[in-house]
């Protein structure tokens, strides 16, 4: 799993507020993670992200993609492991969440 760049985690970690949350997308074939806050995204969600950033407007084609937000709770983050692209009830797979919740806590927390 591949964290986005030092400054676009630097720059997400800027712009995200109480009010205005992080989106993120993980693609499952690559490893890659996407990260972006909800008010620079056309309707916001995961949905904007995926044809934002990956050009992706068909839903089947965006079968290999997870999603998830990254909210900010007093001085912490906090994962939510919910989104529309998710195959089990809008929620990822247990395990995958895990991995990517290590993953981008340990690039976040690089920049505190």
């Amino acid at each position: 799993m591949f964290p986005p760049a030092p400054e676009h985690i630097q720059k997400f970690l800027r712009a995200v507020t109480a009010t205005n949350p992080g989106i993120g997308l993980l693609d499952t074939r690559t490893g890659r993670l996407y990260l972006c806050v909800a008010s620079a995204l056309a309707d916001g969600d995961h949905a904007s992200l995926v044809e934002q950033e990956l050009g992706i407007v068909e839903a089947d084609d965006a079968a290999h993609l997870r999603g998830f937000v990254i909210g900010l709770d007093g001085n912490s983050w906090r994962f939510v492991n919910n989104s529309g692209l998710n195959p089990m009830n809008n929620r990822m797979e247990p395990e995958l969440f895990d991995e990517l919740q290590a993953v981008l806590t340990s690039a976040m927390n690089r920049f505190r």
